[in-house]
């Protein structure tokens, strides 16, 4: 199977490949129409962050802050890279912050176009990305990917996992 990379940060071509590939439709009013899956919400028991060295004493641990396994971590998101790379994929590269000196720079690659569509109007669309050259943040989305709880580590078959050390941001079969 070949599988394309869309580098694109323009919101009419994001809303018309959803379109084009069933991940949504217009509305009346115009908006683009989604359906969200069985998470129509925040999904805490399968939100989670990496419990290393960074973060081993600066994270309130408990059920809001849930740990995760570095080394289970680094196995998923091989997993989950690994799906995509079968995938079409959507990469916008994006700050988050506006200040010349304070921005983040963050790389989001989704599955699917739609998702790419919220990362780019949740971020800012520089004029030019990462001028100091930063470690940017990674933010991987594979909607359709499901995870396994037992060789996952994780609570179900979606996840969100948050690696500080990493600057990486995982969302695996999150519709």
């Amino acid at each position: 199977m070949t599988s394309n990379i869309f580098f694109k940060t323009v919101s009419g071509e994001l809303i018309q490949e959803s379109i084009n590939r069933g991940e949504g439709e217009i509305a009346a009013n115009g908006a683009l129409l989604v359906e969200t899956g069985k998470r129509t919400g925040r999904s805490p028991l399968d939100r989670f962050i990496v419990k290393d060295e960074t973060t081993q004493d600066s994270v309130d641990w408990g059920e809001v802050n849930r740990p995760f396994d570095s080394e289970d971590f680094d196995q998923l998101w091989q997993r989950v890279e690994k799906f995509l790379n079968d995938k079409d994929t959507f990469v916008s590269n994006l700050h988050v912050g506006q200040h010349e000196e304070h921005y983040i720079p963050v790389e989001i690659k989704t599955q699917w176009a739609w998702h790419n569509l919220f990362g780019c109007q949740m971020f800012i669309r520089p004029d030019s990305y990462n001028p100091k050259n930063k470690d940017p943040w990674t933010v991987m989305s594979a909607a359709e990917f499901e995870c396994e709880p037992e060789r996952d580590g994780t609570n179900s078959d979606g996840a969100v996992i948050i690696n500080f050390t990493k600057r990486r941001v995982l969302l695996a079969g999150m519709k």
